[in-house]
């Protein structure tokens, strides 16, 4: 979770894509605005992804995610 400009942001992933929730409150995360912010339909690279992180680097936030690849 991080803040900054007087709101909350919380990273998640759901299947398919990593979303962002923002709330003026840490409460209020648990139904704050959602917005997905990264998505991928290619199958070898769509699932499992792991400890999506979110930074505040030089005014930007940013998201750093790992997940599996498959390897032939």
């Amino acid at each position: 979770m991080v803040t900054t400009g007087g709101y909350y942001y919380l990273t998640n992933t759901e299947g398919s894509h990593i979303s962002v929730t923002r709330s003026k409150t840490v409460g209020g995360l648990l139904g704050g605005e959602t917005k997905t912010v990264w998505t991928d339909t290619d199958p070898n690279r769509n699932a499992n992804f792991w400890a999506p992180e979110m930074h505040h680097i030089d005014g930007m936030l940013v998201i750093f995610s790992l997940r599996p690849i498959k390897l032939s």
